[in-house]
Formats: C-alpha cells, structure tokens, sequence
C-alpha cells in the first residue's frame, strides 16, 4: 500500500510525502525501502533539518547506527544551520547502548568546531555513566546539563 500510495504524490507536497514514508518504513523495520525514499529525497535538491532529523531517527529505530552515522556525516557536511537535536539522536542511542566513549567524542569535537552542546546533549551521557556505575563522571556531566540551562528541559529521572 505505500509503494502504492507513492504514485499519488503530487510535486508540490513530495518532500513532506517522502517525510512520512521515511517514518512509516521504519516502523514496519524495512530498511531497504527507507534507503530507497532517501535516496528519491535526495535527488529532489536541498534537505532540510527536520528531514535529516527523521533519516536519522528512523535509522536508530531499526538499530543500524553505522548508517546513522554516515548519514549525520552527510548532515554535517551540506548543513547551513546547526541543530544539536539531530546529533542528539545518535548521542542517545550511543548512550543507550553503553557506546559513551562514543558519545563523549562526538560531543567533544562538536565543542572543538564552536557548538554548544545543550542539557539534552549531556543529560544521556549523565544517564549513561549513572547505568555503568561511573558517578563521578555522572554528577561531572550533570553540572554540563544543569549550566547549560536549556529552557523547558527536565532532569531525567533515573529508576
């Protein structure tokens, strides 16, 4: 139904369209289709954030990290306008899988090219080094969240 559904995308509105399947073939887990309306979306000219934003979310959904962080090196490269949020995708997901190494280093050479990491940034690590046991490194990264004092954000509340 959604290759179906592809035929029935007028021009003015393809971007969006190609958004949205993104999303809908992550969530039935089929990579090659995603890869697929990617490269269709690519070939449409200028992409913008939010559609990095959802590639690289729907690419950590289905575990495939390697091609998340090619696709945020794409990002990177043809980027005009910074936004930790996309990162921040992959920093969780490095977080989650106890990848902090990782993490911390992305971060770091983030910080080295002149961006300011948000609480959003840091709270995952914070997260991730309470998971492994590591509290001094927790409570050191939880101050970075804290001072970075990101409006609207909230201490994660570990169980």
């Amino acid at each position: 139904m959604l290759k179906k559904s592809e035929q029935h995308i007028h021009s003015k509105r393809r971007g969006f369209a190609y958004e949205i399947l993104l999303t809908l073939y992550a969530s039935l887990g089929n990579k090659d289709e995603l890869y697929r309306i990617w490269n269709l979306y690519k070939q449409m000219g200028k992409i913008y954030n939010r559609s990095y934003f959802r590639m690289i979310s729907s690419l950590v959904k289905l575990d495939d990290l390697d091609g998340a962080e090619k696709i945020l090196v794409e990002w990177e490269s043809v980027n005009t306008s910074f936004d930790f949020d996309i990162p921040n995708l992959l920093i969780n997901a490095y977080c989650k899988k106890g990848l902090l190494e990782k993490a911390e280093m992305y971060i770091s050479r983030a910080i080295e090219r002149g961006k300011e990491p948000t609480a959003g940034t840091w709270d995952p690590l914070a997260t991730g080094y309470y998971k492994d046991n590591q509290m001094a490194k927790a409570v050191e990264i939880m101050k970075k969240a804290i001072m970075a004092d990101q409006r609207g954000w909230k201490l994660n509340y570990v169980l």
